[in-house]
């Protein structure tokens, strides 16, 4: 961590030890990946893409095509393909060319997928909810408004910064 914070500015928000600490936790909290201890076989990428078909699917009544899960999902087409291969594999999509247009590859979540996103995603919220107990009623509301408030503020300086010319 003194490493990386040498070659930041100084950060007058955060003395001492304080940014190397919100550092620290920010890397922590980046790394914590609940999927990896819930005994699935999915990884991150594959847990939002199955949600993301089975949302479309209950919205729509349709299975989503590869490029707008792309979109929804704000990755690239070549990171949906490795993602579908893999999935497919597994036995928990299935692929099929569509009717109105042979050119788009439509998903279709397979039994199988849907029991494992729902067996995974039961754990990951269990483990949070359980986490969140040892919180208060305030504590946790004022948590939530602060990282919302802290991702709005990361968000617009990311836009604002790619708007600039120089």
């Amino acid at each position: 961590m003194k490493y990386i914070q040498s070659l930041l500015p100084p950060c007058d928000r955060l003395a001492g030890d304080g940014f190397e600490t919100f550092l620290g936790n920010l890397q922590r909290f980046m790394n914590l990946n609940p999927f990896a201890h819930s005994g699935t076989d999915l990884s991150n990428s594959e847990a939002m893409l199955l949600y993301t078909a089975l949302d479309f699917h209950s919205e729509t009544g349709e299975n989503i095509c590869a490029a707008p899960a792309a979109k929804r999902l704000g990755v690239s087409a070549p990171a949906i393909s490795r993602t579908l291969r893999g999935l497919s594999k597994k036995g928990y999509i299935e692929r099929f060319s569509d009717d109105a247009d042979r050119r788009n590859v439509r998903i279709a979540v397979t039994e199988a997928g849907e029991c494992e996103l729902s067996r995974t995603l039961k754990y990951v919220f269990s483990v949070l909810d359980n986490a969140m107990r040892a919180f208060s009623d305030e504590e946790l509301s004022q948590m939530v408004e602060l990282h919302g408030r802290f991702v709005d503020a990361v968000l617009k300086e990311i836009t604002e910064r790619r708007t600039d010319k120089c």
